[in-house]
């Protein structure tokens, strides 16, 4: 084969690889891409429904206090509330990422008696100046919770008590914030929340509830 012609074929064997390996690289790129898009929307996916389960659960709560009130206006004598809830959830656990239990009801009653939370708009919470500052002390900064895909601040019912606990992202905040702190401990394979004597000592004494020891 003549030296010019075994040139030409050289030069086009490479072009040939060098297309190849471009398509390659573009088909990698693109299912790179793709693979991107789909964890975004797996992302997206689960927060929605984590905001429709905190909606039922809201709404749930509505609808049972009002059908409540329209007992006790005829006259219908209400039974004695039994909690259905096992007893080793019913002082703290999880829910929807933030604290429930006896103890997060006493912690959201603490909070509104002492104007720290206010009524906002839709059913949420707004954070008094003494809120922001009573957090911020603890060191929970309010700032970046306002800037998540989810409500702020929220009562959530507690279906143990049959009293709000504090949802939304402040409740979320919340819930970190005693972990990091020691105050309750995650249970490894359900929803409980372990309260050391010590951690519950110094979280009441963090919230002023009482004195530390």
């Amino acid at each position: 084969m003549p030296v010019h012609v075994r040139q030409r074929a050289e030069v086009r064997q490479r072009l040939r690889g060098d297309r190849a390996r471009q398509r390659l690289a573009r088909a990698g790129v693109a299912a790179m891409a793709e693979r991107a898009a789909g964890r975004r929307q797996h992302q997206q996916d689960r927060l929605a429904r984590v905001d429709a389960r905190a909606a039922d659960v809201t709404g749930c709560a509505v609808n049972a206090a009002a059908l409540e009130a329209l007992l006790v206006v005829a006259g219908v004598p209400r039974a004695p509330f039994k909690p259905g809830t096992p007893a080793r959830l019913r002082q703290a656990r999880t829910c929807y990422g933030h604290m429930a239990g006896a103890l997060a009801v006493e912690l959201h009653e603490h909070c509104v008696m002492q104007g720290w939370l206010t009524d906002g708009a839709a059913g949420e919470y707004a954070l008094t100046a003494a809120g922001e500052e009573r957090f911020a002390r603890l060191g929970l900064d309010p700032a970046p919770l306002r800037k998540l895909r989810r409500r702020f601040a929220c009562p959530c019912l507690e279906w143990s008590e049959r009293k709000p606990h504090l949802g939304g992202a402040l409740g979320a905040g919340l819930l970190q914030l005693a972990l990091r702190q020691g105050w309750v401990e995650q249970d490894l394979d359900s929803r409980a929340l372990a309260v050391p004597t010590k951690g519950q000592r110094r979280l009441l004494a963090a919230f002023d509830m009482v004195s530390p020891a």
